[in-house]
């Protein structure tokens, strides 16, 4: 990134094949603020969230999960 965007806007779901019992962190880190962190489930709808990423340089994003289903990021959208 080019230090450009002051925000992520971004729909988060779950992957439609996850188990029931499944567990799963989604955290969202600009090198340059706090990260946002989400514990999903199979139960959780899909939602929007908008993250404050102050114009970082750097954007880590990190799914973990006790099987191999996980989140899903769609229609991202980096903006001021």
């Amino acid at each position: 990134m080019n230090r450009n965007y002051a925000y992520l806007k971004c729909r988060i779901a779950v992957h439609e094949s996850c188990s029931i019992e499944s567990d799963i962190i989604l955290t969202i880190t600009p090198d340059t603020g706090s990260p946002y962190s989400v514990q999903l489930d199979k139960k959780t709808e899909q939602f929007d969230v908008e993250i404050p990423i102050n114009n970082c340089s750097l954007l880590t994003i990190e799914c973990k999960s006790d099987t191999r289903y996980s989140a899903i990021i769609s229609d991202a959208v980096l903006y001021n």
